[in-house]
């Protein structure tokens, strides 16, 4: 982390001041479930910087729930803390301390930023939580209660049968990185996708993102940069690791063969945009203040995160790009790296709560919104990502484009009509709702189209955990389902791979299609007077900027209290 506040105290100060600390989750979040690419009997927790805050309390049930195993460790010294619990009065981790179970006894400390070998018959290490507490902290069998101030930081390694996914955490700012780790292991999302590398299955993304409504569905693209053919074979693995029902009507993988020299996306329609000759943004003007190009010169992780602290009319948040444009170009294309930020994750959490016992009677009466009435409500709480160019003193709206989901960055292409522009440059804005979207790389391309060439293929085997071949539920969009219910629930999908030539590049595309409903045991009577706010324009952005204030307010508080003490 790149904030060096001195004291603990001066913490909200210090985010106030610097905006790079002051976004909950550009970081971590950005990791929040990191491909691992070493094979099945191996496994590493990545630890990064962490910046951020949220807070989850109500949700530790579903964190216990998810059997994650919480190791404490001080020096050399390791205890499992059973019952976890948070106390958000006292900002406390508490439970029981109890001696390690024989398969979860490693031979030696289990830290960050290195791999470990393990033996299946042995030990149980890809369940496990790991909590390395500062110097001092007493560490003793029997009921604890920890400051999260003492947390130092927090390794997760997250389940899964043929590699291991990794969660990173955190350093530095104990309370945050706890709420933030709570946050992200009980996040929901969509069914998670892992590509073949040719050194084992990684997570690559999300099918379907935000895709929760089954009449609203969206055809998606996702970029497979990992995945590698073996022996003419292409090998995916799709996989339930949330409280949610998903359910996938297609799963097609597209191949782009383009020149090597040649970058190859999708647009949101799936059509391929070749890329050959980026161009930085020569200005940046963030919230109408000019700032620096650092953030949009790199797919880095620094990325913009849409959360400054000016106040606006409808509380969204933008960035204005500047490009040369030379020779008068009347096209180009667009480049970004961008993903959903977990904070809209959370919130959007929050607002579902807010139904209490009614939830699900919510849910299934929303299956059935159109998606003209999903999109409009989506776009009024400006949740899309809104690309728009300046033609005539004028920002005209070019895409907006939607969800991509939170867990990973995604390679984002978009076609810009330059016809009507008179200057020598091009003027690019991106905007969202507060802390909705992080964007960490931004370029332009004025290069002209090349051939290409791709393939549409169909799965030739999905085998599911019961052994059942569902290939051809996944081969169409014909609204035949392939529904996976339960946590764990997977499916391995075997395509034939085109014949490849060495001359040329070779770009995978999952086209995937489906949607997912939460499984959730909210409680509390609806206040349908505040819920009925939700349909007028801006009042979900609203609701972000508020908690956002409110968990700032209180955490200021907390800290202010132990002052006093």
């Amino acid at each position: 982390m790149k904030a060096k506040s001195n004291t603990k105290f001066k913490l909200l100060c210090y985010f106030q001041r610097h905006s790079k600390s002051r976004s909950f989750f550009s970081v971590f979040l950005s990791v929040a479930f990191l491909q691992l690419s070493t094979g099945c009997t191996y496994y590493r927790v990545k630890s990064v910087p962490s910046q951020g805050q949220a807070e989850t309390v109500k949700q530790i049930r579903s964190f216990n729930e998810a059997d994650k195993y919480i190791i404490l460790h001080r020096n050399n010294a390791s205890l499992h803390l059973a019952n976890a619990a948070v106390s958000e009065d006292n900002l406390e981790l508490s439970g029981s301390l109890e001696l390690l179970s024989k398969e979860h006894t490693a031979t030696r400390i289990i830290k960050p930023k290195r791999s470990y070998q393990y033996k299946r018959k042995d030990s149980n290490p890809l369940n496990e939580v790991h909590i390395y507490l500062k110097e001092g902290v007493p560490l003793s069998l029997g009921a604890t209660a920890i400051p999260f101030d003492q947390i130092d930081q927090i390794g997760i390694v997250n389940p899964d049968g043929t590699t291991s996914v990794v969660n990173a955490a955190l350093t530095t700012i104990g309370a945050f990185a706890l709420i933030l780790v709570i946050v992200a292991l009980t996040k929901s999302s969509c069914p998670f996708v892992y590509a073949d590398s040719g050194n084992g299955l990684v997570f690559s993304g999300e099918l379907y993102p935000g895709n929760i409504i089954k009449n609203a569905q969206q055809t998606d693209y996702l970029p497979l940069p990992l995945l590698q053919a073996s022996d003419s074979e292409l090998h995916l693995q799709i996989t339930n690791e949330l409280l949610e029902v998903q359910h996938t009507d297609l799963a097609q993988l597209m191949v782009v063969k383009h020149r090597k020299n040649t970058k190859a996306l999708l647009d949101k329609y799936g059509k391929v945009v070749l890329f050959k000759d980026l161009k930085s943004p020569r200005r940046v003007i963030v919230d109408g203040r000019i700032d620096h190009s650092g953030p949009a010169l790199a797919a880095d992780g620094e990325s913009y995160n849409f959360d400054t602290p000016i106040l606006t009319k409808n509380s969204t948040r933008d960035v204005v790009f500047t490009f040369a444009r030379p020779d008068n170009q009347k096209e180009a294309k667009l480049y970004l790296t961008a993903k959903n930020s977990l904070w809209l994750d959370y919130v959007f959490g929050k607002f579902n709560e807010q139904f209490g016992v009614y939830y699900d009677t919510f849910q299934e009466s929303q299956l059935e919104t159109t998606r003209e009435e999903a999109n409009s409500w989506a776009e009024k709480q400006n949740i899309p990502l809104t690309v728009s160019i300046k033609k005539k003193g004028e920002w005209q709206v070019v895409e907006q484009l939607s969800s991509v989901g939170p867990l990973s960055y995604r390679d984002l292409a978009i076609k810009l009509d330059l016809k009507d522009i008179e200057k020598e440059e091009v003027e690019v804005k991106i905007e969202t709702g507060f802390i909705f979207w992080e964007v960490d790389y931004v370029g332009i391309d004025y290069s002209e189209e090349l051939n290409f060439k791709t393939y549409l293929l169909n799965p030739q085997t999905a085998i599911s955990d019961d052994g059942r071949d569902v290939a051809g539920l996944l081969s169409s969009e014909d609204g035949q389902y392939f529904t996976q219910e339960e946590v764990g629930d997977r499916v391995d999908i075997r395509y034939t791979s085109p014949e490849q030539h060495g001359d040329y590049s070779y770009s995978y595309f999952l086209k995937n299609r489906g949607y997912y409903t939460y499984v959730r045991d909210y409680q509390g009577i609806p206040d349908f007077s505040e819920l009925r706010k939700f349909k007028n324009q801006n009042a979900f952005t609203r609701f972000s900027e508020n908690e956002y204030q409110r968990l700032l307010r209180q955490l200021q508080m907390k800290k202010e209290s132990y002052v006093v003490q």
